[in-house]
Parts: C-alpha cells; sequence; structure tokens
C-alpha cells in the first residue's frame, strides 16, 4: 500500500512540477545570472561602447531552418521540453532517494518503483546530464563565438566532437573516487562532488579571513580606503557597516567618478585616442566605481529586518565555517593519512572508519549527536530503539538538507563564476544584463520588445547545474546515514552508480582542505595587489 501513494506522489510530481517547470520556472530561471545591480551614470553617457542588446538567436534558429526546415518555434518548445523534463527527474530522484531511506528499516523485495521507475529516471538523468543538454549548450556557445565563420553542419560537427572529447575524459579519467567510477553519470556525479569541495573552502575561508580583518581593522579605520577595499572585494562585509559608514563609501567612489571623468573629458579634449591604455585604464577605473556605487547602494536600501536577519544567518555561516575548518584541518585531514599509513593498500576503504575507533556501521556523527543531546533533555528514551530511530529520522532531515542547498549551490556557482571575471568584463556583464531596460546607459535598438524572451543557454546551464548537483548529493549522502540504511540505498543505485563511501569522503576532504589554502594565498596575493586605489 505503501509503494502505491509512493507512486501517485511520484505521478503529481511528474504532472505538477513539469507544468510549473514549463510555464514558470522557463521564464525566471535565467535571472539567477543577473547581478541584481542597477548601473547609473549621472547624465553621463556609458563609458563603453557595447554590442546590440538583442540575441542573435533568431540567426542562430534561421541556421536550422535553412539547412534541416526546423522552425524556430518547434526548437524553442523542445528545449523548454527539455528543461521541465530534466527538473521533473531531478524532483523525481529526490523523492525516490529519500523514499529509500525512509524505508529502509522494512524488509521488502524489489517493488515497482525500484525495479522499473528507478532505473527508467537513471537513463533519463544519464541522458539528459551526458548527452542532451551538454549538446544544445556547446553549439550555443560555439554559435556564440564563431556566429559569422561557421555554418550549422560545422557547428554541428565541432560540438559532436567537444561532446566526445567531454564524456572521453569522464569515461578515462582515473584520479581520486573517478578510480571507482563504473558509469559517466557517476564520474560527472564526482565531479560536482568536486566543485561543492571547492565553493566550500572559499566560502569558508573568504568569510573568516574578510570578517576577522574587518574586525581587526577597527572602527576608526572603517570609512578608509583599506577597509573600503575589504568591503569591496566581500559584500558580506556590507552587513556589519551602518548606513552612515555605506553612505560615506558611496560619496567617496562617486568624488572618485566626477573626477576621473573630468579627467577623461580633458584627455578626449587633447583628442587621446579611444584605444589608448591610459584612456582605456581610466575608463574602466571610472566604470569599477560605478560598479561599486550600484552594489553598495542596493545594499544601503534594505530594510532594517531584513539585514539583522541576515546578520544572524551570517553569525550562523561563522561559526559553520570555523567548525568545518578546524574539524578538516585537525581531525579529518590528520585521520586521512593516519589511514594512508596503516592500510596503503586499503584500496576499497573498508578499514577508513573503523580505524578512527568509530564503527562503520555507525550514523553520521552529526546525527548522532543531536539524537543524544534530544534524548537527554526532552525525550529520555528507556530502549536503544528508539534512540535509533531518531537518530535515523534526524539522518534524514540533513539529508533533505543537503537536496535543498543543492539550489543555493547553483546560485554560489554562478555568482562566483561571475566575480571571478574581470572588473571590465564584469561592468559589461551587468549593462548587457539590464538589457533594454535602460535606455541612458545602453545604444538603442531599433526592435523594441516590451517582455524580454528567456536565454536558453542560461536556462540550460541552470538545469545542468541543479542536475550534476543533485546525483552529487546522491554520493554523499550516504556518510549522514546509518550502515544499513546506506546499504539500502546504494542497492537502490546499483552497481554502476556507487562507490566506496570512504573514498568520496576523502576526496571531498582533500579537496577542501587544498582549497583552503589557496585561498588564503590567493586573498593575500589579491590584497598586496590591489589595482583600484584612491
Amino acid at each position: 500500500m505503501e509503494v502505491f501513494f509512493v507512486l501517485l506522489l511520484l505521478c503529481a510530481t511528474a504532472f505538477f512540477v513539469g507544468k510549473w517547470s514549463y510555464d514558470s520556472l522557463w521564464l525566471i530561471a535565467s535571472s539567477i545570472f543577473e547581478t541584481g545591480y542597477r548601473l547609473k551614470t549621472r547624465n553621463n553617457k556609458s563609458l563603453y561602447q557595447l554590442p546590440s542588446s538583442g540575441e542573435n538567436s533568431n540567426y542562430f534558429f534561421n541556421k536550422f531552418y535553412t539547412v534541416y526546415s526546423i522552425k524556430s518555434q518547434s526548437i524553442t518548445r523542445g528545449l523548454r521540453f527539455l528543461f521541465a523534463f530534466g527538473i521533473t527527474c531531478y524532483a523525481m530522484t529526490i523523492e525516490i532517494v529519500l523514499w529509500q531511506i525512509k524505508t529502509a528499516d522494512a524488509s521488502q523485495e524489489h517493488d515497482l518503483i525500484t525495479k522499473y521507475i528507478w532505473p527508467l529516471t537513471s537513463l533519463s538523468l544519464t541522458v539528459i546530464l551526458i548527452l542532451v543538454q551538454p549538446f544544445f549548450i556547446l553549439i550555443t556557445i560555439l554559435n556564440k563565438f564563431f556566429n559569422d565563420s561557421l555554418n550549422i553542419n560545422q557547428l554541428v560537427m565541432g560540438t559532436f566532437m567537444s561532446l566526445a572529447l567531454m564524456i572521453a575524459t569522464l569515461q578515462y579519467m582515473s584520479w581520486g573516487p573517478f578510480y571507482y567510477s563504473k558509469s559517466i553519470l557517476t564520474s560527472l556525479s564526482i565531479a560536482g562532488v568536486t566543485v561543492m569541495a571547492i565553493l566550500s573552502g572559499i566560502a569558508s575561508i573568504s568569510t573568516l579571513y574578510y570578517t576577522f580583518s574587518m574586525i581587526f581593522k577597527r572602527r576608526s579605520d572603517i570609512s578608509g580606503m583599506q577597509s573600503s577595499s575589504l568591503i569591496s572585494r566581500n559584500r558580506r562585509l556590507n552587513l556589519w557597516t551602518t548606513q552612515r559608514q555605506l553612505q560615506s563609501q558611496i560619496d567617496n567612489y562617486e568624488r572618485n567618478i566626477i573626477e576621473n571623468i573630468s579627467i577623461l573629458k580633458k584627455m578626449d579634449e587633447d583628442n587621446v585616442g579611444v584605444a589608448a591604455p591610459l584612456r582605456r585604464q581610466m575608463v574602466d577605473k571610472i566604470s569599477w566605481f560605478q560598479l561599486e556605487v550600484a552594489k553598495l547602494e542596493k545594499s544601503a536600501k534594505q530594510p532594517t529586518l531584513i539585514r539583522n536577519s541576515r546578520r544572524i544567518f551570517e553569525i550562523s555561516f561563522l561559526i559553520y565555517c570555523c567548525h568545518k575548518v578546524l574539524i578538516t584541518f585537525l581531525k579529518r585531514i590528520p585521520h586521512i593519512i593516519s589511514h594512508a599509513l596503516k592500510y596503503p593498500n586499503d584500496i576499497d576503504y573498508e578499514y577508513f572508519y573503523d580505524s578512527s575507533g568509530s564503527s562503520s556501521t555507525g550514523s553520521d556523527p552529526l546525527a548522532v549527536t543531536v539524537a543524544k543531546l534530544l534524548d537527554l533533555f526532552l525525550f529520555g528514551f528507556n530502549y536503544k530503539q528508539d534512540l535509533d530511530s531518531l537518530t535515523k529520522q534526524i539522518s534524514l532531515l540533513i539529508s533533505i538538507s543537503l537536496f535543498i542547498c543543492t539550489l543555493s549551490t547553483v546560485n554560489t556557482t554562478i555568482t562566483y563564476l561571475l566575480s571571478l571575471l574581470p572588473s571590465r568584463i564584469q561592468v559589461i556583464a551587468t549593462l548587457v544584463m539590464q538589457g533594454e531596460e535602460d535606455a541612458d546607459l545602453l545604444p538603442t535598438n531599433t526592435k523594441v520588445s516590451s517582455r524580454r524572451n528567456p536565454s536558453i543557454i542560461k536556462n540550460l546551464i541552470v538545469s545542468e547545474l541543479i542536475g550534476v548537483y543533485v546525483v552529487s548529493t546522491i554520493l554523499l549522502i550516504r556518510s549522514n546515514l546509518p550502515f544499513g540504511t546506506a546499504l539500502k540505498l546504494k542497492e537502490l543505485l546499483g552497481e554502476k552508480f556507487t562507490m566506496p563511501t570512504g573514498a568520496i569522503d576523502s576526496w571531498f576532504d582533500k579537496i577542501y582542505a587544498l582549497v583552503c589554502i589557496i585561498s588564503v594565498v590567493g586573498i593575500h596575493i589579491a590584497e598586496k595587489s590591489t589595482f583600484y586605489k584612491t
């Protein structure tokens, strides 16, 4: 009977999530790429000569129609259905995994879901994440870079070659946990775990470094350029400045804008060429100041309630970062080194957990600790079975939280990728993302549309990232589960989608620790070589 209800739930999910993704999410997904900052030039024209804000998608679709007689409406509908189908598969995957965790203790044979629904879902994930979505992402990227030089046949051939190279790389890569991978989907999941570890390391170190740097600078220096430089590098520090301090920074940047624009006008009067290095450097500097003003103004306009709520969250996140860094460097990395020295031939990680004195049949330490605290202060269980049941429920909640965090990770990934762009590219990207909404900043296009069409390539990238992080979380989630539950989940996933839990856990910790060290060095170098100073 429970299988029947779960089957109904999966059908309902497929219908509602699919319809919502097709009707609504498709129209707003690409907005995750937008910075949310509005650039203002205070009656002066844009300093960059930007290309037309209209997309060349019509020309791209015309290539398909000319050669293959495929209409643009058909391509758009097909890609929109692909996007909705992908999001639906991700949601069903999460539900199936969580249901398997919940019913792990029940002794049951293979049912309709584990025998048919999951294999079909797993196959769909493989086709979507490995073949279909990467194909259209690659072909649209190639079209943007080689729009005039490549026809549709050359684009298709180049895309197939790029896709084959990517698949071959995933198939034959044997570093770290890739050695245990028996399918391309598993290799893609490991790549997602690697990206998660990299983002976690960057976020932890940057949060700790800039927060403590801000504290050590003290309030007497907060309006100085050193503190302004710190804040411009990490937006979180805006939370700890007062409205007056933010306004002081804005005024300081605007004074620099006015002074540099007057210098630029003088250079133009002296007939300095547009391509002159000094003039280009001045333009970059002015535009960077404009971008900083836009970011600070957005922070200054936040309501007090939202600002205080974010401060509470940042304090909690700061505590988490301290705990994560200390546990990784003081416990997990020494344990990884100890295991490598004591069991050099343990390639299956059979003694990875036992070598630290913890049983491989136990749950995640966080779940066990929370369960014991709740038992001590709230429940007072008399039987160990009750405590084990509570531990399992907490493990389930942690698993749900990890899946929810995948959405946040997608946003974090795109944010970090955009922040790594050079300041000149950031300014241009910001102006282009504003589209035709600001006629004072961008050149006027001959065709002005009242409704901006969603970006196909951005939507597909968002869908691909969500899918990669969902399957990556499935690999990471088993370390939060009791041994029996993890074994049941392993049976569901199948041999091709599993690997030793110790292999993926140690890989995550190694990448996290390495990125932490690199982040410290990188931040130190960045602080020593600040480009924009007043």
